[in-house]
């Protein structure tokens, strides 16, 4: 009976041991994910546009003067009410590489979205893990926008606030760009 409960201790140690070690080896990838997503976030300086003067890191509210009026800065910490906390690998890649928010309404004018077109998933996919898990999460909100004159983003503004009515040659450029999409089956 001892000898049966000394052979269930040491299987235990052992799978523990296993356990552990595996364990150890999934978060040393983790963090070694991090650190090339803070080496990115560098590379791409996020932290220039995305934290104000004087302001917490990537919490947003930096005041950009465009043409058409004052935009600020987004929180992109892992806050889930304010910041990208709620966003998916897919739904952060879309905004990074795409310009689309998380829900649907885009990004321009003032995320360079087109600098960062053609980053590699892998780069994106460690991005994503150090805002995720690397950046500490602040609960700033985001400042409303202040436009005034015409909105380049074609009615879809990402505040959802009203927009102005589209320039024309928006219009023309995003006519040009629909017809280059491939066709959609419906059926």
């Amino acid at each position: 009976m001892m000898m049966n409960r000394l052979k269930a201790a040491l299987g235990a140690v052992t799978v523990g041991l296993l356990a552990g070690t595996s364990l150890a080896h999934a978060q040393g990838a983790d963090e070694d994910l991090i650190k090339k997503g803070e080496y990115v976030a560098r590379l791409g300086d996020c932290v220039a546009c995305h934290t104000a003067l004087n302001g917490q890191k990537f919490a947003g509210g930096l005041a950009i003067k465009t043409p058409i009026g004052m935009i600020y800065s987004t929180n992109i910490t892992p806050d889930p009410t304010y910041g990208i906390g709620t966003y998916t690998l897919q739904e952060f890649d879309e905004a990074v590489r795409h310009g689309v928010r998380k829900d649907g309404s885009t990004l321009y004018p003032a995320m360079p979205y087109p600098s960062f077109a053609r980053m590699s998933q892998d780069d994106i996919k460690s991005l994503y893990a150090y805002f995720m898990h690397g950046v500490k999460p602040i609960a700033q909100k985001n400042r409303e926008r202040a436009l005034a004159g015409r909105c380049p983003c074609a009615g879809r503004c990402p505040s959802g606030a009203p927009c102005l009515p589209p320039h024309p040659r928006t219009l023309r450029l995003l006519r040009v760009r629909m017809q280059t999409l491939p066709a959609v089956n419906t059926l």
